[in-house]
Order: structure tokens, then C-alpha cells, then sequence
């Protein structure tokens, strides 16, 4: 069934542009838009239309040159280029993430393989990066994101060379961990079946603004084969 979305607005660019020198031709230009609390969102657009310095503005890479910015404090990006640690196995690369914490070297071990659990991967806990799957690294580096229970969890190009087998079971996932856990997600693509299939609104970037945006209300789960799902793929993809 479709999630029905909170009327919280948690995430507000206001006019938002980016340059990275005085007088430069700006990087992204008056982007305004909104993401309510519990919403699962989409960016989609060509290599090169901004998407990415949209992103990087949201989490804090990047600051503003120009506009307004509402953000939570924990907003999370999972990378597409995984930045887990060689010599460190799964567990202790989700770990990691909690050594500020004021809790017990127990209490981290167990929050750590609550996250591989939600996303059903416990076995892996004792493997290193080097022994995992593409499918397998996106979902440690998921897990450890939500080892810090963001507010807003960032996916870039979740799906970049896996398998239509391994893809389809990571879509499953991401779904039933947004869904179970009430958060707030916001994906960047270039397959627009896969926004489609898993978003409730896409935002086109085209020429560094916001283009269009897409609310999809179909409900889940959702087969892109469906006539309605057909047609607003290709409506999107014309429209890039």
C-alpha cells in the first residue's frame, strides 16, 4: 500500500544557488523545494545537471552561495563508492561509527548486529570488505548509516552495477527498512525504473534547476511492467 506522508515538512530549499567562485557561473541555480517527514523522494537527471551539488549542499559538503537551507542535524549520505574500511570487518566497520558513544563495547556489538539483522545480512558480520558482493557493500553501508538513526537517509545511485537479481532484492529492502522505521529517504539516480518503481515524488534537475516534480501515487509494490508505471517512465524520460 502507498505510505501516507506526514504534512511535516522536515527538508526546505528556499531559492537555494551554488557557485564556487565570485562571478562563476552558478553550479545550481534558484533550486526551491520540499521534503515532508517520512517521504520517500527521487532526483533524476543527467551526468553534469547539478543533482549531485543539490545533495552535497543538503548533507554539508558543500555551503550555499545564495538562498535558505532547512535541514535536520542527522541527514546521512550513503555514497555510491563504498568508504568501508579494508582492514576492518563488517561489524567493527559499523562500529565505528558509534566510538563517540557513551555506551559499552556490549552495547555497540549489539546495535551494530541490530542493523545487519534489519537489513538481513547478520552472517556477514565477520567478513571483511573485500569478501562482499556489490549488492552485499550497499547494504553494510546502509546499515551502518542507520547505526546513528538519521532523520534523513541520502542513497547515491544505490544500484550502479549490480545485477537485476541482487537490485530487485535491494529495492525489497530499502522499501521494508523505510517503511518498518518511518524515515525519510531521498535517492539519486539515472534509472528512472527504479525511482519509479520505489519513489512517492521525483524532482527532475535539468540545467542546473529543478525541472519538474513528479508526485507517483501508485501503490506498493509496484510492477514496472504496469501500463500506468510504463507511462510515467516514459514521460519522465522524455522529459530529461
Amino acid at each position: 500500500m502507498q505510505k501516507n506522508l506526514n504534512s511535516k515538512k522536515i527538508i526546505e530549499f528556499e531559492n537555494v544557488s551554488k557557485y564556487f567562485k565570485t562571478n562563476e557561473k552558478e553550479n545550481v541555480s534558484g533550486v526551491s523545494f520540499s521534503v515532508n517527514e517520512g517521504e520517500f523522494l527521487s532526483f533524476v537527471g543527467q551526468s553534469g545537471s547539478g543533482k549531485t551539488t543539490i545533495m552535497e549542499l543538503l548533507v554539508g559538503i558543500l555551503e550555499k552561495s545564495k538562498g535558505k537551507i532547512i535541514k535536520p542535524e542527522k541527514t546521512i549520505m550513503v555514497f555510491q563508492k563504498d568508504s568501508l574500511l579494508p582492514w576492518l570487518t563488517v561489524l567493527e566497520n559499523i562500529m565505528l561509527v558509534l566510538i563517540n558513544e557513551k555506551i559499552s563495547e556490549g552495547e555497540k556489538i549489539k546495535i551494530a548486529k541490530e542493523k545487519l539483522s534489519l537489513l538481513q545480512i547478520e552472517k556477514l558480520a565477520n567478513k571483511y570488505p573485500n569478501e562482499l558482493s556489490g549488492g552485499q557493500t550497499q547494504r553494510v553501508s546502509i546499515a551502518r548509516a542507520l547505526t546513528i538513526d538519521p532523520e534523513v537517509l541520502i542513497l547515491d545511485e544505490p544500484f550502479a552495477a549490480l545485477d537485476e537479481k541482487t537490485k530487485s532484492e535491494l529495492h525489497e529492502d530499502i522499501l521494508k527498512t523505510w517503511k518498518e522505521n518511518n524515515l525519510t529517504i531521498i535517492m539519486i539516480s539515472h534509472q528512472i525504473e527504479d525511482v519509479v518503481s520505489m519513489s512517492q515524488k521525483v524532482i527532475l534537475v535539468k540545467d542546473k534547476k529543478i525541472a519538474h516534480e513528479y508526485e507517483i501515487s501508485f501503490d506498493y509494490p509496484r510492477n514496472i511492467e504496469d501500463e500506468k508505471v510504463i507511462k510515467k517512465i516514459l514521460e519522465i524520460r522524455k522529459a530529461l
